[in-house]
């Protein structure tokens, strides 16, 4: 699987301590092990998966053999209005 990284997501990545980026690499290495990790999320979001890291949300796409990082945010945040709209613009984009 190739890994793609939106513009937001290396935005966000840099913005997060460097204590939590072992972590968020393991996940990311889970996710490629096995793609359908995850909860699939529905309606305005259908085609976005989303795991957890404490206290972070990523959110990716699959797109046949490529693997789209959304997103990465603090979970107070995620799921807003304002976040849901960035989601589906990645997507689209």
């Amino acid at each position: 699987m190739i890994l793609i990284y939106s513009d937001n997501s290396k935005r966000q990545l840099k913005k997060i301590d460097n204590s939590y980026h072992p972590r968020i690499r393991r996940k990311i290495e889970e996710i490629k092990r096995n793609p359908n990790i995850g909860e699939h999320l529905s309606g305005n979001l259908k085609g976005i998966q989303s795991v957890h890291i404490n206290p972070f949300i990523l959110a990716f796409a699959i797109r046949g053999d490529k693997i789209l990082i959304l997103d990465i945010e603090n979970h107070k945040i995620a799921y807003t209005n304002k976040y849901l709209s960035i989601l589906q613009k990645e997507l689209w984009n």
